[in-house]
């Protein structure tokens, strides 16, 4: 009753050659059920089909099941994760879905026949796209019964339950000969290497349950049997001196601890803690020598450990991992005013990525110990349900927490090919000004240009922290600003043409320009043998530098109403615009301009012969007087009365403030009209800022200009550029 080895690439390799979807293929392969899977269909759907991922010992992919009366079946459907793992016989099923290269894909099993139920998984079976990537090899599969002990499977039960046949159409009465024996639970667990035969009592009731056979077999399974309990009584009494004398040894051990501590309470206060002092800076010692020690011998740690999936709260064990993130050790202050330290690392295997943190005496222990990139086998974690599930669901953690302490054990390992750098979901960097602000995104980029590391003041605190801005690029010709704080700052050197991976970043905005910038999620990879990274590189290769200009997307003067009534319902929103529109009026009565401090440009009050600054603390003879303008604006959509400061004013007005005053003053109207309609009726490219204001209890929307910029006829070419770039491109 072995699996069938590479069942299920055998079915990915039929599925790929199959034409008509609802072909029934025929197949002889003998699987276990190993978790359950919750496709994204319908409830009535759902409610017609039984849905698990299905094993060979070494790969799985999923598989739907016809609803079946069997208890055991319906049992398996509303329990997760799985408690036990039935074994089938399939001998037919169909394609659902178009195969995949690289992936398996959902089959429909039409015909099994159910052989027994086991409370153990055979083997350590990962996803079929882990499988291929790791070359069709898995080191901790099994394709048989016996080779659970291969994979670290110590406790196997099986159910009193006849096996029995459910198929698509009638089930069939089908009998079953020549099964091998399978083993028995013992109630010592066996060391590993030693196999465990079938007891007289359970070949007995075995034999009761299966069909009449020969004499002749009867009589040669009689003799195999008691074989193998000769064996397997030559062995027990090996493992059975090799355990008396390790509780010797213990014992040893014990008796020379207590002789040590008699002696320990006969030193004197004095030098009682100076001996205390002693020893804690030999177990110091001890410790920084035995993490080296860790790193050199860590080709074969003799610990067993389980997928991250099988990871929760009532099954604490030991895992194994590639640690994607490390984050920096922070100092923080308890509710008690008691000061502490603390980091955070992310771990994923072949399938699952979990987050998990580190405390006080633990962070300090192994915070330098663990490096990101390298495979680790982890143990002594406490895993609780995660109090904040929102969080770990964006980045596609596990729902747990998990917590070390300075009793866990870390081993490192040997790399694991099958465990990728991260999981990433990378997107273009055209396509960034299409995401909302804050989002979070992966992208795998060139680098084009760098600040260098600075040195900067933080805001409301006495610490100073590092960034640098970087400027990049990739194969969708778009270019934009990256900015990253503190350590990753200086985590790459950052070199001009070298590739990245950047894990979880965030969108900014500031002036309707869109950039990225680090958070505590981002970590930042460099791998040369990633899929995206060789693609980016094969293109590198034959770019000719030249990249799209930067994409800003010129709004109607109506989309610009419409979206900015979006401010009234939230105050704090600042809406950015950019519109093509002809000057129509600049009002000419009421505030063209204000009095301004020399020093700030602040508005200054009059005070009977002089001015005075509040701001500086000044009191001026005379102030400087600067634009403050309403315009009116408009396209063929609409129009809009916008606010124009003295600096934008100035590209309208060719004569200044101060001047304008002196017309006034004069009562020159005709020259003040001349100057101010001067732009009347030109076209202009406005950089616009909407936000919901407050004067005299009134609330508004105010458009503020931020820049103009004359419409030339090289203007007009450059849209023409970019239109027929994006429509090559599409």
């Amino acid at each position: 009753m072995n699996l069938t080895f590479e069942a299920v690439r055998k079915i990915v390799q039929q599925g790929q050659n199959v034409t008509d979807l609802k072909q029934k293929i025929d197949c002889n392969y003998t699987l276990q059920i190993v978790e359950n899977y919750f496709p994204q269909s319908s409830k009535e759907k759902l409610d017609q089909l039984l849905c698990f991922r299905v094993s060979d010992g070494y790969a799985k992919m999923k598989a739907l099941f016809f609803r079946t009366p069997n208890p055991d079946f319906v049992q398996l459907r509303e329990t997760d994760p799985l408690v036990k793992y039935p074994l089938i016989k399939v001998t037919s099923f169909r394609i659902l879905g178009r195969p995949v290269e690289g992936d398996d894909f959902p089959i429909l099993i039409l015909e099994f026949e159910r052989l027994q139920i086991l409370e153990k998984i055979i083997g350590q079976p990962m996803s079929f796209k882990s499988y291929v990537a790791n070359g069709y090899q898995n080191p901790n599969g099994a394709t048989s019964l016996d080779d659970y002990e291969f994979a670290g499977i110590d406790d196997l039960l099986f159910s009193n339950h006849k096996s029995q046949s459910i198929g698509y159409n009638q089930p069939k009465n089908t009998i079953q000969q020549n099964i091998q024996e399978i083993p028995n639970k013992q109630e010592d667990k066996p060391k590993q290497g030693i196999k465990i035969s079938l007891s007289k009592t359970k070949f007995q009731k075995q034999q009761q349950a299966d069909p009449p056979q020969t004499e002749l077999v009867q009589q040669q399974q009689k003799a195999q049997v008691q074989k193998q309990s000769y064996d397997q009584m030559a062995q027990n009494q090996q493992f059975q001196q090799i355990q008396q004398n390790k509780n010797n040894q213990d014992q040893l051990n014990q008796q020379q601890n207590q002789k040590k501590q008699q002696l320990r309470v006969q030193i004197q206060p004095q030098q009682q803690q100076q001996q205390q002092q002693q020893q804690q800076q030999q177990q110091n010692n001890q410790f920084n020598n035995k993490i080296p020690n860790q790193r050199n011998n860590k080709n074969n740690p003799q610990i067993d450990f389980f997928p991250l999936y099988q990871i929760n709260p009532s099954f604490q064990q030991p895992f194994r991992g590639r640690v994607v993130k490390v984050n920096e050790i922070k100092s923080y202050t308890t509710k008690n005013q008691k000061d502490g330290k603390m980091f955070g690392i992310q771990v994923i295997d072949e399938e699952n990525l979990v987050s998990a943190m580190f405390f006080d005496s633990a962070a300090e222990k192994f915070h330098d110990y663990i490096v990101q990139g390298r495979c680790y086998i982890f143990s002594g974690v406490l895993v609780k349900p995660a109090k904040n599930l929102e969080q770990l669901q964006k980045i596609g953690c596990l729902p747990f927490d998990y917590t070390f302490d300075q009793n866990s054990q870390i081993i490192e390992i040997d790399d694991v090919p099958g465990i990728p750098l991260n999981t990433f979901n990378f997107v273009k960097l055209n396509s960034i000004s299409q995401q909302k602000v804050g989002s979070i995104q992966d992208v795998v980029v060139v680098i084009k240009s760098s600040s260098g590391v600075k040195e900067f003041q933080q805001k409301n605190k006495d610490e100073k922290s590092t960034r640098i801005q970087l400027g990049v690029y990739d194969d969708s010709l778009q270019e934009i600003e990256i900015t990253l704080y503190g350590h990753l700052a200086q985590q790459y050197p950052y070199q001009v043409g070298e590739i990245y991976m950047f894990k979880s970043l965030k969108i900014n905005e500031y002036q309707g320009r869109k950039s990225l910038q680090n958070n505590y999620q981002t970590s930042i990879h460099f791998d040369k043998n990633q899929k995206e990274v060789k693609e980016l590189q094969n293109w590198l290769q034959n770019f000719d530098g030249k990249l799209a200009e930067p994409v800003s997307k010129i709004k109607l003067i109506s989309e610009l109403i419409n979206e900015s009534n979006k401010c009234e319902l939230d105050q704090n929103l600042k809406i950015y615009s950019d519109v093509r529109a002809q000057l129509v009026l600049v009002k000419n009565s009421g505030t063209l301009y204000y009095q301004s401090c020399t020093n700030c440009l602040k508005k200054v009050t009059t005070e009977l012969d002089s001015y005075f600054c509040s701001s500086c603390n000044l009191t001026l003879k005379e102030p400087k007087y600067r634009y403050i303008l309403n315009c009116k604006i408009a396209d063929s959509s609409g129009n809009i009365w916008v606010s124009v400061g003295d600096q934008q004013a100035n590209q309208l007005i060719d004569i200044p403030a101060n001047l304008l005053k002196q017309l006034t003053d004069e009562g020159k109207e005709k020259e003040k009209n001349e100057a101010l309609s001067k732009s009347a009726y030109k076209e202009f490219r406005f950089k616009l800022t909407s936000k919901l204001e407050e004067f005299n209890d009134v609330k508004r929307v105010k458009h503020a200009v931020q820049s103009i910029t004359p419409i030339s006829n090289a203007d007009t070419q450059a849209i023409l550029n970019q239109i027929e770039f994006y429509m090559k491109n599409i």
